[in-house]
């Protein structure tokens, strides 16, 4: 009788321990959780940059263009009051060379009307034009040409860019050569001696000497001329329309340091 009781004991615990088992509840499953994509946009990461390597602008970074070489540039010639004598080598200049090129007109100053065009092929190098002030063209592009009367102009220097202003000179007067003032040069007798003891003029100019030593000078020519006598104070001038071209002295016979150099060029 014992047997059958064991195995009704152990029956009765295997069905406990399946009921047991039943209940428990089941294992909640994993889920698998997303990685942060290389490609993501978020909290992105600037690359290192490699040692040496040249950077290339963005498409939003301003490109700094170079500035033009036309900034600051200035007519220096012809100046304000200016004359220029029909048919001598008068020389248009400006301060530095532009890089661009360009053309010069001239206007007449009583109306402000373009009278005619001096040149029209200047290059971006040049810093200076020869011109004649004989006459002009009748536009930048026509080739024929007009006579130039005396009278009051001033120029412009165009270039042949959109964006650089053009440059204007000061009013001169387009003269005949008969009038023309002659240039005067001066120098200065002071302590026995020439200031400055050298000088080298044009021909029709004329050289003014003062004498400010206390002294009464007698100046004796080396060629040509009149001889010139100075009391203190006084003053004289020598008219080299009258003087060959060439190298010549004036001096004092008795003050050997008194000497004065003239070179009369054409």
């Amino acid at each position: 009788m014992k047997k059958p009781i064991l195995y009704l004991v152990l029956g009765v615990v295997v069905v406990l321990i399946i009921l047991v088992i039943g209940r428990s509840p089941s294992p909640t499953p994993v889920t698998n959780v997303p990685t942060q994509s290389p490609t993501s946009t978020e909290n992105p990461v600037s690359p290192t940059p490699t040692p040496g390597a040249k950077s290339t602008p963005s498409a939003t970074t301003p490109v700094k263009k170079p500035p033009l070489q036309t900034q600051n540039v200035k007519i220096l010639s012809p100046l304000e009051g200016a004359e220029w004598v029909i048919d001598a080598n008068n020389v248009i200049e400006w301060s530095k060379a532009a890089g661009i090129s360009g053309g010069i007109y001239l206007v007449d100053a009583a109306t402000n009307s373009t009278f005619g065009w001096i040149t029209s092929n200047l290059g971006g190098s040049q810093t200076s034009f020869t011109w004649d002030a004989r006459d002009v063209f009748l536009t930048r592009g026509n080739p024929s040409k007009k006579n130039l009367p005396t009278g009051r102009y001033y120029l412009k220097i165009k270039f042949d860019s959109a964006t650089k202003p053009e440059l204007q000179s000061g009013v001169f007067s387009i003269i005949y050569a008969s009038q023309a003032k002659p240039t005067i040069h001066e120098t200065l007798i002071q302590n026995l001696s020439f200031n400055p003891s050298s000088l080298t003029v044009k021909q029709k100019d004329q050289i003014k000497i003062q004498n400010q030593d206390s002294v009464t000078y007698t100046l004796t020519p080396s060629s040509s001329g009149e001889v010139k006598t100075l009391p203190p104070g006084g003053s004289t001038l020598i008219d080299t329309a009258y003087l060959p071209l060439g190298s010549y002295d004036y001096y004092s016979e008795s003050y050997p340091s008194l000497r004065l150099k003239i070179t009369v060029v054409k």
